[in-house]
């Protein structure tokens, strides 16, 4: 049997138990049978253990009891165990003597004793000279090893040192050819064993707990085993209290035990090799029909930083062991809680440390820990059901999370005190941790120490100091008096607080003071709440409603005091923030607190609470989703945590967000936005899953081509990947909108790629109906990092029914899409609907004109032509006019609004073609003075330029866009432009431009004709006849449209682009009331006879008058 004590400590033996252990190894290999010769053996051997006794003194070995187990009650038992060996060994046959040997070990490593360990285990026969020179053959059976002493100490120390290294009690002393004297301590290893049984059917009884105390007392260096009542070793309690978490409780609070499940403690003298543990707890497993845990404490090796590190440091924990392992772990226990440590925003984990001697390994490194981070760490090993764990306490040296400073009085007021005054000011301060700090006060330049208790400059002096030990949230009464003086000054008041820890760290506060001096503005009190306050100055105070935290504060500005703005937030709401950033930092990062968190989030979204607080609940509440969107980028969270995330964020969306300025609602819908995106994007999804709420509506497509229908908006692409959509509603119009004179559409939709690495994909975005029918969109994504809209990237895409789409050709986790319309005017829609109203009514009017007066104003070719020109106008424009009112007041589907769109190409287009025709006429009847027009030619004539042509240029332009897959019509039932000169607009377009500058021409011609016609003397004549000229022609010539040709050309931001869009509007919409006033009532003829028609109409009407009267 192998004893490894380390350090020139020689150990004889272990313990009582150890001997026991030999004896247990006699007896099973021999069996009792006496003989004469045994007892001669036997008496031998009793002399032997004499002579043993007799060469090493009692005396001299119990130095030595306290740590390598030799005492006198050991020393007896090996005497025991030798003799009942010798009588027992002397009753088999010479040849096949059996003994027992110690092996003393010096080594620094327990690797040392293993690896001549693993020789024994290898070797089967020896040869063995005695001192006779006779050799003998000797047969190894087994070997053990039973006991490990280490180093508690420098272990370097003696080092280099020579001369004598003296043992005397527990102590190994350098003393000779060393510089310093210095001691090592040598302990005995001790290996703790926890086991938590568990049985599967049966119930617990003796003999199952002599079984496991059997299986337990056959390991190497085994020292004692006893039933634990759950108050177990000290070290061992929050494992035991976690693996037997299941016990249920006596009325103390204390765990009972169950009646199939019993817990154990077993300690060691040595290392065990973990694959004999697992199959010793295997057979045991087998045996008893049981489910057993083993915890073990001493064959992990822990390197720790200091036990006390400053705060906001960065620590490091290491673990090693021996063997290889299966997972490996960090956990922290605090005063009540236990947390399993994971990577987050302060915990960094680290697994792969390992080397070729230390086969497991883990790393913890801390980043920037506070007070809360004080606790006790254990790293642990799993190898099947068997953990093997470290621990070490960690201190923080402690610093006040937050300080609470508050004045008495918060202001002073000087306004009725003459500048020679002075104002006692107290000043207080509440922390929350207790701890002992130096606590510093500084009042402008001078400080006071609460410790020297010395008068202040200034006035100022300590009342009363901060108590060592003090409780949480005791608030402290740190008597900080001075004294303000009403003598005008432009310093401003200030107190500062400092707390300094035992590491020589510091933190402070600084509260401001008001002083109301003699002349100025100030708010006056107000609910005894709002003290008097100077002009400019905030108030806060740290009062809030039942079930909050947090201050109120209230500017006075212009001598007037501003809404009070709360700051207190629910304490649920609280406990949520509290636990999501303990989540982040990985402290608490399990997917059952993920879960409680988005819970917890909901249920305060959910409540109505005090309705001063909702803007400070709303702004805690995306705190919440900011937090876990960044602890998600590192921890992964499933599935089950969605259904309370969509639906606490869409909550948020139903809230009212008022209360605060524009700039803070940027912010916060900016946060909100990137929050959601990010935890779409970094939740794990599992299976094609749905939700949808009032606000939100998350959608997934496995690949391929994807056609998802979100709200009213409709996504198409094409991935090789899982795609997530989200569409959110009510956010876009408090998100900053950097693009003046326009509207955001009320739905937003982010898509993310499972696969990030996909190469770029198009998506294409859906207008709905409502969005279709805006004059102009524009297609954009919300930048999250610049935090505005951008065009780059995206088009909008009309196809040939004319609806329009948005594309885009990026696509990351941040991108979004979203529809903004141009702002419409009401007053323009409005005068457009009554002007072409009024327009149609006017044009049945002359059309009916036209036809009562015809025979009677038609007499020769000139004006046969004329009026048969004006009448096409007037009836192309009716038409023209009546489509146009039609597809703008009535909801049409795409094959009506397609005809419409048509229908209003071939009637403007025609009525400007019969313009042109008119102006043909004027020309020749003003050129041609002497050559009347021929009527059959100029009917054919004009029955091509009228008729033929618009049909034309309308059908080629419909063939065009239809076979080459371009947008023909919009969502307004009229012609679009895709690019500048492309489109089916630009059918419309070229041939009114020119006719218009046609008939422009003409009437420069005409003119410049009366100009030349005209005498000097009658330029007023002249003049007039110039405006008659102007007025008549405008609209029948359609130079009304002019205005419109400049509206392409304008910017909307021009403050001439109202003006001209309400000049251009009002000109052609009463058109056709211009056309009756011009063509018809201005026209000499036209009127005379329409008077005559009149006339007789009414001697008519009197006529039967007459006669219905003679008959009555």
């Amino acid at each position: 049997m192998l004893t490894s004590c380390p350090a020139h400590l020689f150990c004889r033996s272990t313990s009582f138990v150890s001997v026991l252990q030999r004896l247990y190894f006699v007896f099973q290999r021999t069996s009792f049978e006496f003989s004469p010769a045994g007892a001669a053996v036997f008496v031998g051997s009793l002399l032997s253990v004499w002579m043993l006794l007799n060469a090493v003194p009692l005396s001299e070995a119990s130095k030595f009891s306290k740590y390598c187990f030799v005492s006198r009650s050991t020393m007896l038992a090996t005497v025991l165990l030798y003799l009942i060996a010798a009588f027992k060994y002397s009753q088999v046959l010479a040849a096949d003597k059996v003994y027992i040997a110690d092996i003393l070990l010096e080594s620094d490593e327990q690797l040392q004793a293993l690896t001549i360990m693993s020789v024994f285990n290898t070797t089967s026969d020896l040869q063995v000279t005695n001192v006779n020179g006779t050799c003998h053959k000797v047969t190894l059976v087994e070997s053990q090893l039973v006991a490990v002493c280490g180093i508690v100490g420098n272990t370097s120390c003696c080092v280099g040192c020579h001369g004598n290294k003296r043992m005397d009690d527990n102590n190994v002393t350098c003393n000779s050819g060393c510089a310093t004297l210095c001691t090592q301590r040598l302990l005995p290893i001790e290996v703790h064993l926890n086991i938590k049984a568990e049985l599967t059917a049966t119930t617990w009884d003796s003999n199952k707990t002599g079984q496991v105390q059997t299986a337990f007392g056959g390991l190497n260096g085994f020292q004692h085993f006893k039933i634990t009542p759950l108050r177990v070793y000290p070290a061992f309690r929050p494992i035991v209290a976690e693996i037997g978490s299941s016990a249920p409780r006596d009325p103390k609070g204390n765990k009972r035990r169950s009646n199939r499940s019993a817990d154990f403690q077993a300690v060691l003298g040595c290392k065990c090799q973990t694959a004999k543990l697992q199959q010793l707890v295997s057979t045991l497993e087998t045996s008893l029909g049981a489910v057993i845990q083993v915890h073990t404490a001493g064959m992990v090796t822990l390197e720790s930083a200091e036990a006390l590190v400053p705060y906001m440091s960065a620590p490091m924990l290491k673990c090693t062991f021996e063997e290889m392992s299966s997972g490996a772990s960090w956990k922290m226990f605090g005063s009540n809680d236990c947390f399993e440590l994971r990577d987050g925003s302060v915990v960094k984990v680290d697994s792969s440390c390992a080397t070729k001697e230390k086969k497991s390994c883990i790393v913890l490194r801390l980043q920037n820990i506070t007070n809360i981070w004080t606790g006790t760490y254990e790293c642990g090993f799993t190898v099947g059901s068997i953990r093997h764990t470290a621990r070490t306490h960690l201190g923080v040296a402690p610093l006040p999370e937050h300080i609470s400073m508050k004045a008495t009085p918060s202001t002073v007021d000087c306004s009725n005190r003459p500048s020679s005054d002075i104002v006692p000011v107290s000043v207080t301060a509440t922390v929350q941790y207790h701890n002992s700090y130096q606590v510093y006060w500084r009042y402008k330049t001078s400080r006071c120490n609460t410790s020297s208790g010395d008068s202040l400059h200034d006035g100022c002096k300590i009342e009363d100091s901060l108590h060592d030990g003090y409780k949480m949230e005791d608030s402290l009464q740190d008597g900080y008096k001075m004294a303000i003086s009403c003598q005008k000054s432009r310093e401003a008041h200030f107190v500062t607080v400092t707390f300094k820890n035992i590491k020589e760290q510091e933190k402070r506060a600084r509260l401001d003071i008001p002083v109301i001096y003699e002349g100025e503005l100030f708010c006056k009190e107000d609910e005894d709440l709002w003290p008097n306050t100077p002009d400019g100055d905030t108030v806060i105070k740290h009062t809030c409603p039942d079930g909050r935290l947090g201050y109120q504060s209230r500017t006075c500005q212009d001598n007037t005091w501003q809404p009070v703005f709360s700051s207190c937030v629910s304490k649920h709401l609280l406990a949520t923030l509290e636990a999501a950033q303990r989540f982040i930092m990985g402290l608490v990062s399990s997917q059952e607190a993920a879960v409680d968190i988005f819970e917890g989030l909901r249920n305060s979204s959910m409540s109505d609470g005090d309705s001063s607080g909702k803007m400070a609940d709303l702004m805690a509440s995306i705190h919440v989703l900011d937090v876990m969107a960044d602890a998600s980028e590192s921890i992964v969270l499933q599935d089950n945590v969605l259904p309370d995330f969509i639906n606490a964020a869409s909550n948020l969306l139903e809230q009212t967000w008022d209360g605060v300025n524009d700039s803070i609602i940027h912010d916060m819908s900016s946060r909100y936005l990137r929050s959601v995106e990010g935890l779409v994007k970094n939740i794990r999804i599992n299976g094609n899953k749905e939700l949808s709420t009032h606000n939100l509506e998350l959608k997934l497509c496995p690949g391929g081509n994807c056609r998802l229908t979100l709200f009213d908006c409709t996504l198409h692409l094409t991935t090789l990947s899982w795609v997530k959509t989200v569409a959110v509603k009510n956010l876009t119009d408090k998100l900053r909108n950097n693009f003046p004179n326009t509207t955001p559409s009320p739905v937003l939709i982010s898509a993310t790629l499972e696969n990030a690495e996909e190469s770029p994909v198009t998506i294409r975005l859906d207008f709905s109906k409502k969005q279709q029918r805006s004059p102009e969109l524009l297609c954009v994504f919300w930048n999250t990092v610049e935090r505005r809209w951008s065009e780059e990237g995206c088009v909008v895409r009309r196809d040939f029914d004319g609806h329009r789409s948005c594309l885009c050709d990026h696509l990351t986790p941040f991108s979004s899409l979203v529809a903004l319309s141009n702002t419409s005017t009401e007053s323009l829609d409005v005068l457009t609907t009554v002007g072409l109203s009024v327009s149609v009514c006017a044009l049945l009017v002359f059309l009916l004109s036209e036809f009562a007066v015809w025979s009677a104003v038609v007499t020769t070719n000139l004006s046969h032509i004329r009026h048969t020109v004006m009448v096409n106008i007037a009836l192309f424009l009716l038409l023209a006019h009546s489509t146009f009112l039609a597809s703008s007041s009535l909801e049409l589907p795409d094959e009506w609004c397609r005809i419409m769109a048509v229908s209003k190409h071939l009637f403007f287009l025609a009525t400007f073609a019969w313009m042109l025709c008119l102006s043909v006429v004027l020309i020749h009847q003003l050129l041609l003075v002497f050559r009347p027009p021929r009527k059959r030619l100029f009917h054919v004539l004009f029955g091509i330029v009228g008729y033929v042509c618009p049909v034309i240029i309308v059908g080629c332009s419909y063939c065009y866009c239809k076979y080459t897959d371009e947008p023909y019509f919009d969502h307004r039932c009229w012609l679009v432009s895709t690019a500048p000169f492309q489109g089916s607009l630009y059918a419309f377009l070229f041939p009114v431009g020119a006719i218009t500058l046609t008939n422009l021409f003409c009437v420069v011609v005409v003119i410049v004709t009366l100009l030349k016609s005209q005498v000097p003397e009658g330029s007023k004549e002249t003049a007039k006849s110039i405006l008659r000229v102007l007025v008549l022609l405008t609209p029948v010539f359609g130079l009304t449209w002019l205005p419109g040709f400049s509206l392409h050309t304008m910017d909307a931001d021009d403050r001439l682009f109202l003006l001209t869009a309400y000049s251009f509007t009002i000109l052609n919409s009463f058109q056709g009331l211009s056309i009756l006033l011009t063509g018809c009532f201005a026209d000499q003829k036209v009127r005379e006879e329409l008077w005559k028609i009149f006339k007789k109409d009414k001697k008519r009407a009197e006529k039967f008058n007459n006669k219905l009267e003679g008959k009555i």
